[in-house]
Parts: C-alpha cells; sequence; structure tokens
C-alpha cells in the first residue's frame, strides 16, 4: 500500500534524508506502526521554478499500517510544525475515475432533492449513503 505526503513548503534541502523525513513525519501521528521497512520516493519531475512541491510517495508493507495512518492523518494539523502537510491514498487511475462517476451520481441526486447524501467508503469502496 503506498500513501502520499503532500508539502506547501519545500523539503529541497532534506532531499538526502527524506526517508528520515517521512519516518519524522509519520512518527508524529503516534499510531502503533513499524517504520523500519518503508520505501519512500519523490514524484514527479525536480523544477526550481516549479508552483506546487513535489509530494513524497511511501510504500509501507502492511495495509493494516496504511490504514492506522489515514485515521491519524489529521493528527498533523495539530502539530505546528507539520500542520501544512496533508496524508492520502495513492490511488490507481481506475479508482479515481470510480470516485468521479460516485461523485456525479450523488452532485445529481442532490440537485434533485435529496439533500443528505455523502460519499462513505465502505470496505475500502466509495459508496453513497444518507446521513
Amino acid at each position: 500500500m503506498i500513501v502520499i505526503i503532500a508539502s506547501r513548503t519545500s523539503f529541497s534541502s532534506m532531499l538526502p534524508k527524506f526517508l528520515q523525513v517521512a519516518r519524522e513525519v509519520l512518527g508524529t501521528l503516534h499510531a502503533p506502526v513499524n517504520l523500519e521497512n518503508i520505501e519512500v520516493h519523490r514524484l514527479g519531475r525536480y523544477s526550481p521554478n516549479a508552483e506546487r512541491h513535489r509530494p513524497l510517495r511511501i510504500k509501507l508493507h502492511s495495509e493494516k499500517d496504511v490504514h492506522k495512518i489515514i485515521k491519524n492523518a489529521k493528527r498533523l494539523r495539530e502539530n505546528m510544525e507539520h500542520q501544512h502537510i496533508r496524508i492520502s491514498l495513492d490511488k490507481t487511475r481506475r479508482q479515481t475515475e470510480y470516485f468521479k462517476t460516485i461523485k456525479k451520481e450523488m452532485d445529481a441526486r442532490i440537485a434533485g432533492g435529496n439533500v443528505d447524501l455523502k460519499i462513505k467508503y465502505l470496505q475500502g469502496i466509495p459508496t453513497i449513503v444518507s446521513y
């Protein structure tokens, strides 16, 4: 499983040690996960004039660890040093297209009068539910 840490600030000065940075950021989540066997690399091409910073792609060897990290990702907002960092799942193109389809369906149903709808992930699959 893969987790992405995207940052609005540059880690360019820390490129030689981005594995250490990933472990530090994930360690602040206080999630009981194994951070020893992770693989980390940058996404995208380096560009000194880039408007967006390149995210880190982190591969964890346990799906349970990924879910623990995603569940605790909100804790980064409480940490002043890391509150600019966001964590999300790295989805395949097919998963992204399916989510867009579900989102369009939900928007159409909301326009039709159902205002109490949201998308919830049930067993890893985005599903429209009433709340």
